[in-house]
C-alpha cells in the first residue's frame, strides 16, 4: 500500500508541475499581448493559479484519460540466463525471457520516490512555517486595532456596501502603526488613523470604496491561496509570478470598481499619492492588499484614474475566463501525465523468438514466466513483490506455492495482502490464517474478497472470523461470507446465518437462504420453513424453492 501511495503522490505531483508550467507560462504569454483588460487578467492568473490541481487530479482519478504519459518508472529488471541446453523460448506482451538455469536478480536503482516525497514535505512545512511567521509579525506590526466611532465613515462605508449589493456587515477599524489601509480576512477594512483625521469625505469615499472592493473580490482569500501554493509547491517558479500578477492587477480592477461606485477617479487619485507620502516614511514589509503599496504602478494608476479610465465599464472581463477554462481542458485533453508506478521488467539474452516456437513450446514459456516471478518476489521494492505475487496468483502454478508462502511475512503490508490473496487462488492452505486476518481490513473489497476465497480452501469447520463477517456493515460482504458458509457446510453456522434471513439486502437474503440449502441439517430446514413466514415474498418464495429441491 505504500509502495501506491508513493506511485500516486509523486505521479501526482510531478504530473502537477508539467500541467503548472503548461498553464502558467500559457497565461503570461496571453497577458502579455495586452488582448484583454485587467479583469480579464485578473481571471485568466487565477485559472491558470488553480487549474493544475484539477487537471492533474483528473488524470489521476481517471487513468484512460491521459493520451500520453512521461514514463518515469522505477523498474526493476530481472536478468535471466539461458541454459546451455535448453531452447530458448520466448513470452507474448512486453517482457521476453528464456527458459532459466538459473535466475540472477539485477541490482534495481534506488527508489528516489520516498526520498522525492521527504523532500517536499520538509521543505514546504518549514516554508509554510514561515509564511505564518511572517503572518504573525505583520498583525504585531499594525498593532491594536479599534473600531471607527465616526459615524460618516461607517455611512459611508455602508452606502457603498447597499450600492454594490453586498450583503455582509464589514467591519472598520483604524490602528495607528499602519500606513497604508489594507482588506483583511474576516471581511475587515483597517485603516491608518490619519485617514479618519485628515482626509476629506470624497478621499475618504474613495478608499473605502477601493478596500470594499477587495473584500467584495475575495482577494484576501486569493492572495493567501496564491502565497500557499508559491510555498507548498515551491519547485514551481511560476506559483510566484502569479501570485505578483494577481497582487497587481487586483490592485487596478478595484481601483476601476472604486471609481465606477464614486463616479469618478480623481478623489481616489488624490488618495494614492496622500497614502504613497505616508508608506514613503514608513519602515518595514506592509500588509497586503495595501492599496498604495510600493512597487504597485502607482504613477501608472494615478494617471488612469485621472483619464476616467476606471468609470468607463470595463470590456472584455470574461475574455480571461474563457481563455483559463479552454487552456485548463486543453490541458486536461492534451498534456502528458507523469507515470512512476514500479514495474517489473524481464529482460533476455536474446530478444526475439519466433511465434511458432512459442506456440510449439508454451509449457515452457509458462514456466519460464513462473521462473522470472518467482526471482522477483525478492526485488528489494515492495510494489515489485506485490505485482509479482498478484501476477502468480493470475497464473494458478502450484510450484509458485512455496515461494509465495515466503512473502507472508513481508515487512510490506501490501506484499503480504497480495502473497494471500494469490495463495488463495492456489487453494493452499497456508493462506487461511491471512484471509481470516483480511476480514478485519478498513478495505471493504478486501474483506468481500477475503470472505469468498474462504470459501473455496476446501475447510471442513467455519472460521469464526468468517462467521462474525456475517454481522459486516458492507451487505456484500455479508453475502460472500454466507456463500463461502455455505460451501464449507459447518452446522454451528446455521444460527449465525438465521438472522439474515430478514436482511435489508435481497442478494444478502438470497445467499442466506442457498447457504442454509447446502448445509442442510434439521436445524437448517427448521430456519427455512420459518422463513415461509416472511414478510418479504421474495424470501418466502426462495425458501419454497429451497425446501422443495431438500431431500
Amino acid at each position: 500500500m505504500r509502495a501506491e501511495f508513493l506511485s500516486a503522490l509523486t505521479g501526482w505531483l510531478l504530473t502537477y508541475w508539467v500541467h503548472a508550467t503548461v498553464l502558467l507560462a500559457a497565461a503570461a504569454v496571453l497577458t502579455r499581448l495586452r488582448i484583454m483588460s485587467f479583469a480579464g487578467r485578473d481571471l485568466l492568473w487565477k485559472c491558470a493559479l488553480v487549474g493544475p490541481l484539477f487537471t492533474a487530479t483528473a488524470h489521476s482519478l481517471i487513468a484512460s484519460m491521459p493520451a500520453r504519459h512521461l514514463d518515469m518508472t522505477p523498474a526493476s529488471a530481472v536478468a535471466i540466463t539461458p541454459s546451455p541446453t535448453t531452447p530458448s523460448v520466448g513470452v507474448s506482451g512486453e517482457a521476453l525471457v528464456e527458459e532459466p538455469a538459473a535466475a540472477t536478480p539485477a541490482a534495481p536503482p534506488r527508489d528516489w520516490r520516498s526520498e522525492l516525497v521527504l523532500a517536499w514535505v520538509a521543505i514546504a512545512a518549514v516554508l509554510l512555517l514561515g509564511l505564518l511567521a511572517r503572518r504573525v509579525r505583520l498583525m504585531q506590526r499594525i498593532g491594536h486595532r479599534h473600531q471607527v466611532t465616526d459615524p460618516g465613515l461607517r455611512d459611508l462605508l455602508e452606502t457603498l456596501c447597499l450600492a454594490a449589493g453586498y450583503p455582509h456587515y464589514v467591519r472598520l477599524t483604524a490602528a495607528p502603526g499602519l500606513a497604508s489601509p489594507v482588506a483583511l480576512p474576516g471581511r475587515e477594512i483597517c485603516l491608518p488613523q490619519a485617514i479618519v483625521t485628515d482626509l476629506g469625505r470624497e478621499q475618504q469615499r474613495g478608499v473605502l470604496a477601493h478596500e470594499l472592493a477587495h473584500l467584495v473580490r475575495r482577494d484576501p482569500l486569493w492572495l493567501g491561496i496564491a502565497q500557499v501554493m508559491e510555498r507548498l509547491f515551491f519547485l514551481q517558479p511560476l506559483n510566484w509570478l502569479a501570485r505578483r500578477e494577481l497582487q497587481v492587477t487586483a490592485e487596478y480592477v478595484c481601483d476601476d470598481w472604486a471609481a465606477h461606485q464614486v463616479g469618478s477617479g480623481l478623489p481616489l487619485a488624490r488618495c494614492l499619492l496622500t497614502v504613497a507620502e505616508w508608506i514613503a516614511g514608513a519602515t518595514g514589509p506592509l500588509p497586503e492588499p495595501a492599496m498604495a503599496a510600493r512597487g504597485s504602478h502607482l504613477m501608472r494608476r494615478v494617471e488612469r484614474l485621472v483619464r476616467g479610465d476606471g468609470v468607463r465599464a470595463d470590456r472584455g472581463r470574461y475574455l480571461g475566463l474563457s481563455l483559463g477554462a479552454l487552456l485548463i481542458v486543453g490541458t486536461v485533453a492534451a498534456a502528458p501525465a507523469v507515470n512512476t508506478a514500479p514495474a517489473i521488467r524481464v529482460l533476455s539474452a536474446k530478444h526475439q523468438v519466433s511465434d511458432e516456437r512459442q506456440r510449439q513450446d508454451p509449457d515452457s514459456t509458462r514456466a519460464a514466466r513462473v521462473a522470472a516471478l518467482v526471482t522477483a518476489l525478492k526485488d528489494t521494492d515492495p510494489g515489485v513483490r506485490a505485482a509479482a505475487a498478484e501476477a502468480l496468483g493470475r497464473l494458478d502454478d502450484k510450484s509458485a506455492a512455496n515461494a509465495l508462502a515466503g512473502l507472508l511475512n513481508d515487512p510490506s503490508p501490501e506484499v503480504q495482502d497480495k502473497a494471500i490473496m494469490a495463495l488463495a487462488e492456489l487453494e493452499d492452505p497456508r493462506a487461511v490464517p491471512g484471509l481470516e486476518k483480511l476480514l478485519t481490513s478498513p478495505d471493504a473489497d478486501t474483506r468481500q474478497q477475503a470472505a469468498s476465497r474462504l470459501g473455496d480452501m476446501e475447510l471442513t469447520t467455519a472460521p469464526a472470523s468468517l462467521i462474525n463477517a456475517l454481522k459486516d456493515s458492507n451487505g456484500d460482504v455479508r453475502e460472500a461470507a454466507a456463500n463461502s458458509l455455505g460451501n464449507i457446510e459447518d452446522q454451528k453456522s446455521v444460527p449465525a446465518l438465521i438472522p439474515l434471513l430478514n436482511d435489508p439486502d435481497k442478494d444478502v437474503q438470497e445467499a442466506t437462504v442457498n447457504a442454509l440449502h447446502n448445509i442442510g441439517g434439521p436445524a437448517a430446514m427448521q430456519a427455512l420453513i420459518g422463513a415461509l413466514k416472511s414478510k418479504d415474498p421474495q424470501v418466502r418464495r426462495m425458501a419454497a424453492e429451497a425446501l422443495g429441491d431438500k431431500d
